[in-house]
């Protein structure tokens, strides 16, 4: 028995398959039990349960006669590794799509609050000007805008697949880019006013040729909005925003379109802009109106 773990098991479970033929502690793993069992691997890869079954015992209960039992379960074995291997694989599944609900609603609820203050920013407007029929109207205006933006971001929460995966599924829709650009730059230009910050640019200091376009208008929003919300954030009293768009080139079928956001905002060192696209990174606060451009917040 002592010779048996050296010919039949592999190095590595050698020395438990020892102590669990030691017939000097077996006495006692056996009181309470009518068998004891250990699986091992053998020198050759297979595997082997080895069972130490009661046979008779002595008044005082102890056992006195064992069966010693030996049963290859290499086919079981194979079958257990690869039913736990698809269990990991399944659970690394899980919690990669948790992961990505939790940063997509993180993104989301970023999204979400920028036409929601300026919808919030408008009902204050028109209550200030209340007898003014075509502030008001202006006002409705605009607060149907930010709702239809905010609409299509909700749309694109309820999307479950999309949580699920974790995928960005791009529209393919016919879309206005000087209207998709009116439209979001009301949105900024009332978050711009809300905080005390001067708005420029938008359709009138943009170069658009080709404003019928083919493509995905909620995310190229997304975008827009983002990057604008955030300058505005992070500018300072009676500072300035500028966000417009210049179409450079076209080929008959397909035009480039080039977006800058520049702000008179917070700085950002030269270290920082290695980590400025990681989700939700952020310098500490430094102040600078005349700030280098090559430092200033732009895509």
């Amino acid at each position: 028995m002592e010779r048996i773990p050296t010919a039949f098991a592999a190095m590595e479970g050698r020395e438990k398959y020892r102590e669990f033929l030691d017939f000097d502690t077996l006495t006692e793993r056996l009181r309470n039990t009518n068998s004891v069992s250990i699986e091992f691997m053998g020198v050759n890869g297979e595997w082997r349960l080895s069972r130490f079954i009661v046979k008779s015992r002595d008044a005082q209960g102890n056992a006195v006669d064992v069966l010693y039992d030996v049963q290859d379960i290499t086919e079981e074995k194979s079958r257990e590794f690869m039913y736990q291997k698809q269990l990991k694989a399944s659970m690394e599944e899980a919690h990669r799509a948790n992961l990505s609900k939790t940063a997509f609603l993180q993104r989301m609820s970023h999204d979400i609050r920028t036409p929601l203050n300026g919808i919030v920013g408008m009902i204050h407007i028109a209550e200030k000007y209340n007898n003014d029929v075509n502030k008001l109207r202006e006002c409705r205006q605009k607060v149907l805008q930010s709702t239809e933006y905010l609409q299509n971001l909700i749309n694109n929460v309820l999307d479950i697949s999309k949580l699920e995966s974790g995928s960005l599924v791009l529209e393919h829709k016919f879309f206005d880019m000087a209207e998709l650009l009116s439209n979001n730059m009301t949105v900024v230009a009332m978050s711009a006013y809300e905080n005390g910050v001067r708005f420029e640019g938008g359709v009138e200091a943009s170069t658009i040729r080709h404003r019928y376009l083919l493509g995905s208008p909620v995310h190229l929003s997304r975008v827009l909005m983002n990057l604008s919300s955030n300058a505005i954030k992070y500018n300072h009293f009676h500072g300035t925003v500028n966000v417009h768009c210049e179409e450079l080139s076209d080929d008959g079928n397909m035009a480039v379109f080039q977006f800058t956001c520049s702000d008179t905002g917070l700085v950002m060192s030269e270290e920082f802009q290695k980590h400025a696209f990681d989700v939700f990174a952020q310098e500490g606060v430094c102040w600078n109106v005349k700030m280098p451009k090559r430092f200033r917040s732009s895509p």
